[in-house]
């Protein structure tokens, strides 16, 4: 190069290039490799890339297959998870009902409210019917621990509905069922 000559060494950040410019035009190309880290870096990116891509494609053939395309299948898993979040809530609700039947028919003379904190809800099942199951094994279970909880003849009288605390007062039967649950670990805030 003359003395005049400016030349400047850009080095490309990305590729590892280097490229020498000489009174603005571009005279010579050297190229660097990457470190091992950077190599080793590049590799993973590409190891997870691919396998994305695969996993993508794959789903791509299954729908397909099916005839669906992929907003059609976004759209049915939508669907299903607002009709999961349904059936659940419907569940909830039949078990609510059905308990709070249970223990009138059992002749249960407390609140209901807290009774339901001592009954095992995961052993409930709602069939297709909207009937609960296990229902029986609970109240029995219930009968079994709180005898005093109970009429002796059976169902309750028409009145037996829940009763509202009014005024921070609790009856003798809300307080004795409080003392249970406290003493069976179960939360309670009065």
């Amino acid at each position: 190069m003359a003395d005049n000559d400016t030349s400047t060494t850009v080095e490309e950040p990305t590729t590892g290039e280097t490229t020498v410019v000489t009174d603005g035009d571009t005279t010579a190309t050297e190229w660097t490799p990457p470190t091992q880290a950077e190599w080793l870096a590049h590799q993973a990116k590409l190891k997870k890339a691919n396998a994305s891509d695969a996993a993508r494609r794959k789903r791509i053939e299954e729908l397909e297959k099916n005839g669906e395309t992929e907003a059609d299948a976004k759209i049915r898993e939508a669907v299903e998870k607002v009709t999961k979040t349904e059936r659940e809530r419907a569940n909830n609700i039949a078990i609510s009902k059905g308990l709070k039947a249970a223990l009138a028919e059992a002749g249960y003379t407390g609140d209901v409210i807290l009774a339901r904190r001592l009954v095992d809800l995961d052993a409930l099942e709602v069939d297709d019917d909207g009937e609960v199951a296990g229902l029986d094994e609970q109240i029995k279970a219930l009968k079994k621990e709180f005898p005093e909880k109970f009429r002796r003849n059976g169902a309750a009288s028409i009145d037996a509905g829940d009763r509202v605390n009014r005024g921070g007062k609790y009856t003798a039967d809300q307080l004795d069922t409080l003392r249970m649950l406290k003493e069976a670990g179960v939360p309670v805030s009065p």
